[in-house]
């Protein structure tokens, strides 16, 4: 009763998808095109109201990303987080991660530095609710194919503060031994890993 055609849907890999407070589906993968569309605003990326699975007309995105997007995440203020394979978002540096004001253009408050030296399969934000852990609430934890962040070695996981630096309060040593897939952080701030 309430599905929602999408058509032809994607030319390739839908790797991600987040839903904001408004119901539109901010959709990652390796495609270039939907509903056999393409051009600005479908390479790798793209914003979809998820009642009728068109495309939505406030994410303005102009050349999108230049390489696959393999995690969204969308903030307490709306913007769009992004990891993956990229090194450029809207023409602009942003290498392997960047974040997007609610509109679609690069936020420039969003400092990751020279970001990651390998590809970022997973983003989440640390929501957690206990009272005693709400010095995380915000911060971002990574996953991927890295060994290192802004120049820093994490072996292929690290937690960034809001503003996109690296949080050093959160080292795991040598880290995972082989890519990390995904990452989730619970109600208690602990963080899970599998890959």
């Amino acid at each position: 009763d309430n599905a929602v055609s999408f058509g032809a849907g994607f030319d390739n890999t839908v790797s991600t998808i987040s839903r904001d407070s408004s119901g539109r589906l901010t959709v990652g993968g390796s495609f270039t095109s939907y509903q056999d569309k393409s051009g600005p605003g479908l390479d790798y990326l793209t914003r979809l109201d998820d009642s009728s699975g068109a495309f939505s007309g406030d994410f303005n995105i102009s050349t999108g990303a230049d390489g696959a997007v393999n995690g969204i995440v969308i903030d307490s203020s709306g913007r769009t987080l992004l990891g993956g394979a990229f090194a450029t978002v809207n023409g602009l540096a942003q290498n392997r991660i960047a974040r997007l004001a609610i509109d679609g253009a690069v936020d420039a408050t969003f400092s990751p530095g020279s970001g990651t030296d390998g590809e970022i399969k997973s983003i989440t934000i640390d929501n957690n609710s206990n009272a005693f852990l709400t010095q995380n609430v915000g911060k971002l934890v990574i996953g991927g194919a890295f060994n290192n962040y802004n120049g820093t070695a994490r072996g292929r996981i690290a937690r960034l503060n809001a503003d996109g630096k690296l949080d050093t309060g959160f080292d795991i040593g040598t880290g995972a031994d082989n890519t990390v897939n995904h990452v989730a952080v619970d109600s208690e701030g602990r963080v899970y890993v599998a890959g």
